[in-house]
């Protein structure tokens, strides 16, 4: 890999940490400020609402203006965001409303750092290595997720909550200052863009995305195993280790699952299918239509825990094959767009993933995972069936 993608990878994780350490602090600070769950949830509502709301806006101003500035500024706001809850907490002139108010721009700026980083990863590596690129970058996340929340937890009990929203602020300058730094390509702005706006250019990377049947049908698919994946894990694993294996069963059940993705990444690094774009989504929506399946039965907590494994293996590694295909493929002035959709069949699924798998769950852990397995079953004899397409054109 050459220096410009290690600088950026880098510094992505090392804001990433940070982020993970953020993530943390800001619901313990509500708790404390408020004790209320209710204030709670409702803050991190106003974090997620417009990340979900303006990520297809992200992907939008990623095609008209230069990835690297856009990825720069929305990073930039985040910092001041972080910075500015230290600064009000050290004065102790904090309250909920403020809070409300930063979370929500927080989550503003969030909705243009994803679409802008993966528009911006084709112009760092060649396209045979984006899909190692891809790997790498979210192995590091995934790491920052697994071993950040048990090092921002001490940071937390041992330095208090100022102390982690000053270092989560300062770990953005690294990635702030390495796109600026970086010579700029030529940029091909969207055309018409100037004369329609930006409403009209969504509208139009929307139809680019449904009008080409082999980009709908992979995005589809991803979407589908995002659904029925996110809401067995996350909602289906913690029931079923409380029905069957305890609070150990359940800590060990979710570290098979992250070891899992972790193993599926670290295979999208170093290997690229033969099978073709379509062909592996579909075969990864039959295996992991099995796997979810097979949770319905009375397995011991070995078997599940290495059931949990695989399922985080294949999802990770098709995620990155998916992703890396998309940014190799996709047209130039469209990435920024199609990215954003890419996110939101995986970002903004999540909630009524979770919410399917919460009502499913009510009537038993065995009616969620064979739903979620009879859909991936489904999708995947759909898009297998589905003639493989001419190729999209090569990016320009």
């Amino acid at each position: 890999m050459n220096s410009r993608f290690k600088h950026v990878w880098v510094g992505s994780t090392i804001s990433q940490l940070g982020d993970v350490g953020f993530m943390l602090a800001l619901p313990w600070l509500v708790l404390q400020m408020t004790g209320s769950s209710l204030a709670l949830g409702s803050v991190m509502m106003a974090l997620a609402i417009p990340r979900a709301l303006l990520m297809l806006l992200g992907g939008a101003v990623s095609d008209r203006f230069p990835a690297r500035t856009v990825l720069a500024v929305a990073y930039t706001a985040q910092t001041l965001c972080v910075a500015l809850i230290a600064l009000l907490l050290h004065r102790q002139a904090l309250n909920l409303q403020l809070l409300y108010l930063i979370a929500f721009c927080f989550g503003v700026a969030d909705a243009f750092t994803s679409p802008a980083l993966r528009v911006l990863l084709p112009e760092l590596v060649p396209p045979e290595q984006l899909q190692r690129a891809n790997a790498l970058l979210q192995s590091s996340m995934q790491i920052c997720v697994l071993a950040g929340s048990a090092v921002g937890g001490l940071l937390i009990a041992q330095y208090g909550l100022l102390f982690v929203f000053i270092a989560d602020a300062a770990s953005y300058a690294y990635i702030i200052i390495v796109p600026l730094c970086m010579a700029a390509r030529p940029h091909t702005a969207m055309p018409g863009a100037e004369a329609g706006g930006i409403m009209p250019a969504i509208a139009a990377g929307l139809r680019y995305v449904w009008r080409d049947a082999g980009l709908r049908a992979v995005l589809i698919s991803f979407a589908s195993i995002n659904f029925c994946a996110t809401g067995a894990t996350q909602i289906g694993l913690v029931v079923l280790a409380g029905e069957r294996h305890g609070s150990s069963g359940l800590g060990l059940l979710m570290a098979c699952a992250g070891a899992g993705s972790l193993l599926g990444l670290a295979l999208a690094a170093k290997w690229r299918s033969p099978l073709t774009v379509h062909r592996s989504a579909a075969a990864a929506s039959f295996a992991l239509s099995l796997l979810l399946a097979g949770l319905a039965l009375p397995l011991p907590l070995w078997w599940v825990g290495l059931d949990a494994a695989l399922l985080g293996a294949v999802a990770g590694y098709v995620n990155i094959q998916v992703l890396s295909w998309l940014q190799g493929s996709v047209r130039s002035d469209m990435l920024g767009r199609t990215m954003s959709v890419l996110a939101l069949a995986s970002v903004g699924i999540t909630p009524l993933s979770l919410a399917a798998a919460g009502l499913l769950a009510q009537i038993g852990t065995g009616a969620l995972f064979l739903g979620a397995g009879t859909l991936l079953l489904l999708t995947s004899a759909a898009l297998w069936r589905h003639a493989a397409p001419a190729p999209l054109p090569e990016r320009a």
